[in-house]
């Protein structure tokens, strides 16, 4: 037996409790120009619902919940495009890829929004097919009189709604200073977390791939709270920049930063080190005395070798001319004691003058 007919006679409520009551089994389809739902029904339970069939509304529920890993979803995909027939929920269950224990209240939470949807179609048409399941049929379901008692609940609420989020296209911001420490559940995180201050309701219904009465509801709690503001796209942060900008009338100057030090050339030191003087030199350069020469000076040659000192030579006084009273005799005794050469006089021409005074 088909069922058919204008929700212009017969209310999308009138019809469910009709099934409810007979105990249907079947897919009812519902048509409205630019649309196209359906909600299936086995013995009193609603098994299956979508308020649009042209998209993949349960499978994006399960996503947005987290409820399915990106490997497997990536292979049911796969699958599913191969097979036209095959369905991409179904897919996803049958592999397990979906956690059993979240599936039964993410099903749940999903026909009631699409009833929900459904039931705010002002016209269209409807049909039953007797008998019917849906490819998204998955095993259990959700008694059609709690599915339609919450969405009526809904309906009648979605006004309220309204006046906290006024349309699809209102942008949430988050609230840059909450009133009290936030305290969120985990579907209030997932939804905070693709709030950026210029994506609408819309397409925050879109990633989460929940419902318009959940995210509407769950946006509405937040601005309660104060978590969020809905309005202007600068709103949140924005107005926080804003008002910071205020107080640059009131302030000096930027001192702008230093300049890092210019790079040290890369020099090579292998290039310019000048080369280790010769530690044993050539006796024959060394300025050693002329045996045959009766005016070269006896010097004693244990201290050569040694390195002259980089100061340049000066010029010293006569040791005879420098002596107290006593004359030279007093000088050549002073001579007899040691001689101590600061590291900063010429070691040799030193030595030179010591042989000098001797001679005298």
């Amino acid at each position: 037996m088909g069922l058919e007919g204008s929700l212009d006679a017969f209310s999308l409520s009138d019809i469910f409790q009709l099934l409810i009551l007979t105990s249907k089994t079947g897919g009812l389809h519902l048509y409205r120009p630019g649309g196209a739902g359906s909600v299936h029904f086995t013995a009193g339970s609603v098994t299956a619902a979508s308020s649009d069939d042209r998209r993949q509304t349960l499978a994006r529920r399960l996503v947005g919940a987290g409820a399915v890993a990106e490997d497997a979803l990536e292979a049911a995909v796969a699958a599913a495009g191969a097979r036209p027939a095959t369905s991409l929920v179904r897919a996803l269950h049958d592999s397990g890829a979906v956690d059993p224990e979240a599936l039964p209240g993410l099903l749940s939470e999903h026909v009631v929004d699409a009833v929900f949807d459904l039931l705010r179609w002002p016209d269209g048409d409807f049909s039953f097919l007797v008998g019917e399941t849906s490819p998204d049929q998955l095993d259990g379901g959700v008694a059609a009189d709690a599915v339609l008692a919450e969405a009526r609940r809904r309906v009648e609420s979605w006004s309220q709604l309204g006046a906290l989020v006024p349309t699809p296209e209102s942008v949430v911001s988050l609230s840059v200073v909450p009133p009290t420490d936030p305290v969120l559940s985990r579907d209030e995180w997932r939804l905070l977390a693709l709030v950026d201050g210029r994506r609408p309701v819309r397409e925050l219904v879109g990633l989460s791939g929940r419902g318009e009465y959940g995210v509407y509801a769950a946006v509405a709690a937040l601005v309660e709270r104060g978590l969020v503001v809905v309005g202007a796209a600068d709103e949140g942060g924005g107005a926080l920049l804003r008002r910071q900008r205020l107080l640059a009338g009131l302030e000096g100057p930027a001192v702008p930063a230093p300049e890092p030090p210019a790079a040290e050339p890369d020099v090579d030191t292998a290039e310019t080190a000048e080369p280790d003087p010769d530690p044993d030199p050539d006796p024959a350069d060394r300025d050693e005395p002329d045996p045959a020469d009766p005016d070269e000076p006896d010097v004693d040659t244990a201290a050569w070798g040694q390195p002259a000192s980089p100061t340049p030579e000066r010029s010293y006084p006569s040791p005879v001319e420098a002596a107290p009273e006593g004359g030279a005799a007093a000088a050549v005794a002073t001579l007899s004691r040691p001689v101590t050469v600061q590291p900063t006089l010429d070691r040799n021409a030193v030595l030179r003058l010591i042989a000098g005074v001797q001679g005298f």
